[in-house]
């Protein structure tokens, strides 16, 4: 964000802010456009990390201690990313919804200026992004329209109200976030998506772990034996003959050609 709003004066894209339009790889196909990825402008100098934070990134101060006793700790850094998270979140719902908000403009826009105001601490800046996404949109407000609509939010902001800060509940009925949307977004989601990807993260280390250890996962070991009484069928062996091969009881192996004629792995 900060990148794109040093750039904007030399023609800066504000889609750039979104990773996958600019992490393309060169030669691949945009499946939208059906065009073909290339570099446009390119040069033999390579900047290094060290260079765009010194040229570009605000200097990191740091922070001076003060005498006596320490005061209640405030996590500003968590909350300046939850409102970044929060203003990817809008934009990533703008562009699954193809910008056609209708029903959702007035409170996508008055959300995107109060955490952009809360995030860049820069209220004209703000209302210039809010009015820039406005003219992305399909069926857009009049200008006029987008200000009043969406003063509050800088009123807000300045006078360090809270009222507008709501939980992500709120803001999924608010906007009307599906389930399939919310597994788009970075923080606006609910509990139940929350524990699905924690089970997700849970369940990709167990592999991991298993891999490391040189086993396999008990679907992979279902599927394995699976292959062998495919395998062993085609070559006539009967349901005995089978058993004793795989060292099965005869109803795990009934259970597993019942499961796989039902799922088309077995004819």
């Amino acid at each position: 964000m900060h990148l794109y709003h040093q750039l904007k004066e030399f023609g800066a894209d504000r889609q750039a802010l979104d990773a996958t339009r600019v992490l393309r790889v060169p030669g691949s196909i945009n499946s939208k456009s059906k065009t073909v990825v290339s570099i446009i402008d390119e040069y033999d100098y390579i900047y290094d990390l060290r260079e765009i934070q010194k040229e570009y990134l605000p200097e990191l101060k740091p922070k001076e201690k003060k005498k006596g006793r320490p005061k209640k700790v405030n996590y500003v850094y968590r909350e300046r990313s939850l409102y970044f998270a929060r203003i990817q979140d809008i934009t990533k719902l703008c562009e699954l919804r193809e910008y056609d908000l209708r029903g959702h403009r007035e409170i996508i826009l008055f959300l995107y200026r109060y955490y952009l105001c809360s995030f860049t601490e820069d209220v004209q800046k703000a209302l210039e992004d809010v009015l820039e996404l406005n003219s992305m949109f399909i069926y857009p407000l009049k200008e006029k329209e987008v200000i009043r609509a969406t003063r509050s939010a800088e009123k807000c902001y300045l006078d360090k109200n809270k009222e507008y800060k709501y939980k992500n509940d709120t803001l999924i009925e608010l906007l009307e976030i599906t389930e399939i949307e919310e597994t788009y977004m970075t923080t606006i989601i609910s509990k139940m998506e929350y524990k699905r990807r924690h089970r997700e993260r849970e369940k990709n280390r167990y592999i991991e772990k298993l891999k490391l250890e040189g086993k396999m996962s008990k679907k992979e070991e279902l599927e394995q034996i699976r292959k062998k009484i495919k395998s062993l069928r085609a070559k006539g062996f009967k349901n005995k003959e089978i058993c004793i091969e795989l060292d099965l009881a005869e109803s795990t192996l009934k259970r597993h050609i019942t499961y796989m004629k039902k799922n088309g792995l077995l004819k």
